[in-house]
């Protein structure tokens, strides 16, 4: 019998430019300009992986989680739903994002907008093994030791996401720790998410052009090796 599609709502983190500092530590090695053109072109690769995701499947939904209350209403924003991340720590803002996802039953992927390299498929693939394993989460590391992408179903206490040290080599691992006695564990590749000048660096040395990347993806690379000569 065919398993019911069931919906996942994807919340991907933003700052809004001019609203707050984008991209500090890459900003102070690299220019603050140049740090925004990359996040630019960043965030329209993050897009256009989620509207192939949800082109594929129709059960994908996602939406922006805005850092600012103001930058709610900004234009950067207004093609897709959005939802403002309330707190003051990391811990605090991930709950509230995955709280007002999940509100209505739905599973919920939580993602940033810094890893320009993450494919429809690992969207896709959070979204098969939610609706296959419903007591799972789905991790997908980035190579920093965080995570660019994390995934569920079931209500996770505030205290859970306070109890992980953020900004560690160790986030993601605290994090499965955290969780793994709630759910099993699923992952997608790891990838890299872009904080530094340094991590830049890393991407640009360790990468490959792939035949799946998006044409905004390509653009990015393109762009990427001619601003960092």
């Amino acid at each position: 019998m065919a398993i019911q599609s069931e919906r996942l709502r994807v919340a991907v983190f933003v700052k809004t430019p001019g609203l707050s500092p984008i991209k500090t530590r890459l900003a102070r090695d690299w220019g603050q300009a140049l740090a925004v053109e990359f996040y630019l072109r960043s965030l329209r690769a993050v897009e256009a992986v989620l509207q192939e995701a949800s082109r594929l499947h129709p059960s994908i939904e996602w939406g922006w989680a805005v850092a600012e209350e103001a930058g709610l209403t900004h234009s950067q924003w207004e093609n897709q739903p959005r939802y403002l991340q309330k707190g003051e720590g990391l811990g605090q803002r991930l709950d509230s994002i995955y709280r007002a996802c999940s509100h209505d039953g739905s599973a919920v992927a939580l993602v940033g907008a810094d890893c320009p390299l993450i494919r429809p498929s690992d969207i896709i693939f959070a979204n098969q093994s939610l609706q296959y394993h419903p007591r799972s989460w789905v991790l997908g590391r980035a190579f920093d030791g965080g995570f660019y992408l994390f995934a569920g179903k079931e209500p996770i206490p505030p205290a859970d996401w306070m109890s992980v040290s953020y900004s560690t080599d160790q986030t993601a691992q605290q994090l499965v720790e955290v969780l793994q006695s709630k759910g099993c564990f699923f992952e997608t590749p790891g990838r890299r998410d872009i904080d530094t000048l340094d991590d830049l660096r890393a991407l640009l040395s360790e990468t490959t052009p792939e035949p799946d990347w998006l044409p905004e993806q390509r653009e990015l690379w393109g762009w990427l090796q001619h601003s960092s000569k």
